[in-house]
């Protein structure tokens, strides 16, 4: 069940950042990153970050 529920967010999640691109469009959503990242190393480092965060989280969720 829990693999559904994961794959049904995964394509959930896809979805809504199509819509959104769709919607708003890509120059948009370019400037705004742009305006909150002003360099590639800080764009570089938040994914780093992010990336980190989700493999804790998953071997959390692992573990317990």
């Amino acid at each position: 069940m829990r693999g559904y529920l994961n794959t049904f967010l995964q394509f959930t999640a896809a979805a809504l950042v199509v819509l959104v691109l769709g919607k708003i469009g890509f120059g948009e959503v370019w400037e705004a990153a742009m305006g909150i990242f002003p360099s590639w190393g800080s764009f570089f480092a938040f994914a780093l970050v992010m990336a980190g965060l989700s493999g804790l989280l998953f071997a959390w969720s692992k573990n317990s």
